[in-house]
């Protein structure tokens, strides 16, 4: 890395620095039992190929208003299955933030609720090390990625979905890392396109150096 480079990295939430799997697979089955609906794990995934929700309306077929309801539901539910006891950053989430914070400005951006993410950030002490976190909108993750990429020299984006990469990917600039200890796994991840597929913390302080 060049030291007067001012870079922005940016990481997803969940399957990058939180092990949240299950827990969000529980809410969104939860919610589509509600609607007499059933969910897999495996279907659940899936839907990371795109936006979240859409994916989810295709695989349940849901109209919209049924979709709404869906919608709604896993916004009631939240919080009781995912806090800052029950979510729990992955054992490197902490060494790859510090080592990372000395490389740029750190964000996060993630379909997870802004103040879901607040919680577990503030209950593990991991709140104070990013500039800038951005939860669930109706924006598209490419807004934000082109807002990082006007204010820096460099930006990184860390994310475990090939959904994510196909967002990154229609954004000059971006530099996306496939993260493989999360949601899709690497050949997966590299259908996405990714600049560098990370296979452990230490792959993406490395790369993000060079």
């Amino acid at each position: 890395m060049i030291a007067t480079l001012k870079q922005i990295i940016i990481f997803d939430f969940d399957g990058v620095l939180v092990d949240s799997l299950d827990n969000l697979y529980q809410i969104n089955s939860a919610a589509a039992i509600a609607l007499d609906r059933s969910l897999t794990k495996d279907q659940y995934l899936s839907a990371f190929a795109g936006p979240l929700n859409q994916k989810l309306g295709e695989i349940l077929s849901l109209n919209e208003a049924e979709l709404e309801k869906f919608i709604n539901h896993k916004r009631q539910i939240f919080a009781n299955h995912y806090n800052g006891t029950s979510v729990q950053p992955f054992p490197f989430a902490l060494d790859l933030i510090k080592q990372a914070s000395d490389l740029g400005t750190l964000w996060i951006l993630s379909t997870a609720p802004l103040e879901h993410i607040r919680v577990v950030l503030e209950e593990h002490n991991l709140l104070n090390y990013f500039a800038r976190i951005i939860g669930q909108s109706q924006q598209p993750k490419s807004v934000f990625l082109n807002e990082a990429v006007s204010e820096s020299e460099r930006t990184f984006f860390l994310t475990d979905t090939v959904g994510d990469l196909k967002e990154a990917g229609k954004v000059d600039g971006v530099i996306s890392i496939g993260v493989t200890w999360g949601f899709h796994q690497a050949d997966v991840l590299k259908t996405g396109n990714p600049s560098f597929v990370a296979h452990n913390p230490k792959d993406v302080i490395s790369f993000i150096r060079d």
